[in-house]
């Protein structure tokens, strides 16, 4: 089995640090909706960031969301966090949610996390900054399914197919780190994202 190598860059106090490491598969796409091999859901990771995520003890804490709260118990309202840019300067708003939303339950994607959106009866942005989800009923994964990474709205709306579009392997995120090479078969270099 070929093996390929991941390259991060990131720096430390202006000090430039390199990791080096190798995946057993060729990531294909890098979106995180569709990104179904082990590779590329790794590597979407770094790139992208849900509404919330597990912080080390395991506990679901706010990562794009500044704050959660249940309404009642089948309504969730996030409030977004102020000033978050994707990695081209675009400001992330709730649009950006909207847009990813109705993206994972849209019949022309393929993706595996739409039967984790079966329940949301649906979602409302309240402003720039503030999400409603509405479920059909109380449901146990209400939050964990917002760990999800949200995509950028401005780059992707008039995608003609989502499945295919150069987004896919020329991603932008709001994560930890941005895409500067994708080299199919050779290398993947990921720069830490200044912002």
């Amino acid at each position: 089995m070929r093996q390929f190598l991941l390259l991060l860059i990131f720096s430390i106090y202006s000090l430039a640090q390199t990791l080096h490491f190798s995946l057993n598969a060729n990531p294909s796409r890098l979106n995180p909706l569709i990104a179904t091999d082990s590779a590329s859901g790794t590597i979407s990771k770094w790139i992208f960031n849900g509404l919330v995520k597990y912080d080390k003890d395991g506990n679901i804490v706010p990562d794009l969301a500044k704050s959660f709260k249940f309404l009642s118990p089948v309504e969730l309202e996030f409030t977004l966090k102020d000033g978050v840019k994707w990695s081209d300067g675009e400001p992330f708003s709730a649009d950006d949610v909207i847009f990813t939303y109705e993206s994972i339950i849209s019949p022309n994607i393929f993706t595996p996390y739409s039967s984790n959106f079966k329940e949301v009866d649906f979602v409302e942005k309240l402003d720039e900054n503030k999400i409603l989800v509405r479920y059909k009923t109380p449901y146990f994964k209400a939050l964990e399914i917002w760990m999800m990474g949200i995509l950028p709205k401005h780059l992707l709306q008039d995608s003609k197919d989502l499945m295919t579009d150069s987004f896919n392997q020329k991603p932008i995120g709001t994560g930890p780190f941005t895409l500067e090479v994708f080299e199919l078969s050779k290398n993947i270099v990921l720069k830490s994202n200044p912002d």
